[in-house]
């Protein structure tokens, strides 16, 4: 088991975004994704998830997978690729949590 981290940062050398988790048995959990607010919809988010993709391949890895909730960025991963395996509906929270992978390619 390895874990990872990668940074965004902006031209002033503060961090403004990252992915970071972890790799094992040739899979890739990626706990969180975040992009400060004023760097989003500008394709960054992309290039990090591009990145995490490729940090994975490097590791051996054949899947991604990750969580979202709906209100945050289940379209956006759709987009990438991600197909949505599971959900879990409200219960004690009242977000809908989505479980998604993506097979790698070569």
């Amino acid at each position: 088991m390895q874990w990872f981290s990668i940074f965004l940062y902006d031209k002033r050398g503060k961090t403004v975004g990252g992915t970071a988790g972890l790799t094992a048995w040739g899979l890739c959990d990626v706990s969180v994704l975040a992009v400060a607010a004023r760097y989003q919809r500008k394709g960054w988010g992309t290039k990090l998830m591009a990145a995490t993709e490729a940090l994975a391949r490097r590791r051996g890895c054949t899947y991604v997978h990750l969580h979202s909730m709906d209100f945050q960025a289940v379209g956006f991963y759709q987009k990438l690729g991600y197909k949505v395996l599971a959900r879990l509906k409200g219960g004690e929270w009242k977000y809908t949590r989505f479980f998604l992978a993506k097979r790698l390619g070569k």
